[in-house]
């Protein structure tokens, strides 16, 4: 009897030792099952964090004739600044209550550059709206002014040779009443004509200015007679360049110091009058007035210097060229209209000497 009851005894023990090992085994396999999971949670958040910080800029601009309005993301306060300023400076108020700030956002310098450019564009446009992204900038607008079409036109086109792609729908209406503006040419319906008016009136003022320039040069040096052989000659080496650049025009990729095919061209046709002539030449880089002053001043003189690079790399000495920037400081008109803007933008070519 005794026998029997320890042999239950221990009965009873191993199936309490069985029970108590399955329940520690079950929740060894629960605990490590929640790991897991909490795992694979955090790793999903970390890919979350790492895809928002890869985001691009991106701004969406409408404007009727009652207000203007600006959505979208950029990375910083600056940024945001920057942008604001260039469209209240022309429309006063502006609702940007949609403009967000987002630091994990790329900084996109061409994309502020393009913003700031096109504000001078819409003061002309009825209605527009402007989808700026990385992948696409699609314009859509109403005008009844020629002038202002042919200037988007061509920044469209312009950031065409960039590879960029754009979408333009820009409608040219009939005008019902005169503009009260009086920066803007009524007549001008053929882009091509204004341009060649631009050109013409900017290749005037030069040719006057360089002119100023050797009469004085020539005041200066009366009891010299080898320095006065030294400025006509020299003076004939600008009138070359002048007559060059008489209805031509160096130009770059927007925002950038890209010069484009046709300016390359241009160059070197001013590389081969260099190479005939022994002078040493100025290269004066010149914006208009729209954007910041540190901006302008960065891009005219980075543009200047492209062109003292592609004229070194066509043969000629390094040490007969000097690349300055002057931003806006010198226009040839006031910045007050598309057309003067276009005027002011430009690359000089100054002969300031003998070759060193």
């Amino acid at each position: 009897m005794v026998r029997k009851q320890w042999l239950w005894l221990f009965v009873w023990i191993f199936i309490f030792f069985s029970i108590f090992c399955v329940w520690n085994k079950s929740k060894e396999f629960y605990l490590r099952k929640n790991r897991v999971l909490n795992i694979d949670k955090n790793i999903s958040n970390t890919k979350a964090l790492k895809t928002k910080a890869i985001e691009d800029m991106h701004i969406k601009i409408l404007k009727n004739p009652n207000s203007l309005i600006l959505s979208g993301v950029v990375i910083n306060r600056a940024v945001k600044d920057e942008i604001l300023e260039s469209y209240k400076s022309i429309f006063g108020e502006v609702n940007a209550s949609k403009l967000l700030i987002n630091k994990n956002t790329k900084d996109d310098l061409f994309g502020v550059d393009l913003l700031t450019n096109l504000a001078e564009d819409f003061k002309y446009f009825e209605n527009a709206s402007l989808i700026y992204s990385k992948d696409l900038i699609e314009i859509n607008a109403t005008t009844s002014n020629s002038v202002a079409k042919a200037s988007i036109l061509r920044k469209i086109d312009i950031l065409k040779d960039q590879d960029v792609k754009v979408k333009q729908n820009i409608i040219l209406k009939q005008a019902t009443e005169n503009l009260k503006s009086d920066d803007l040419e009524q007549n001008s319906t053929n882009p091509k004509e204004s341009d060649e008016n631009l050109s013409k009136q900017n290749i005037t003022t030069n040719l006057s200015d360089s002119n100023i320039d050797a009469n004085i040069s020539a005041k200066s040096n009366d009891t010299n007679s080898s320095n006065d052989n030294n400025i006509s000659v020299n003076k004939q080496i600008q009138d070359k360049l002048d007559s060059l650049l008489k209805d031509k025009k160096v130009r770059f990729l927007y925002a950038s110091d890209k010069l484009t095919k046709k300016s390359r061209k241009i160059l070197d046709q001013v590389a081969k009058i260099l190479k005939e002539n022994n002078c040493t030449v100025e290269i004066g880089g010149h914006t208009d007035s729209d954007g910041t002053r540190k901006r302008n001043l960065n891009l005219s003189k980075r543009r200047a210097k492209s062109v003292k690079q592609y004229l070194i790399k066509k043969g000629i000495s390094k040490e007969r060229l000097k690349a300055i920037g002057y931003a806006d400081e010198y226009p040839l008109v006031k910045n007050d209209s598309l057309k003067n803007k276009e005027i002011n933008r430009r690359v000089e070519f100054k002969v300031i000497g003998e070759k060193k």
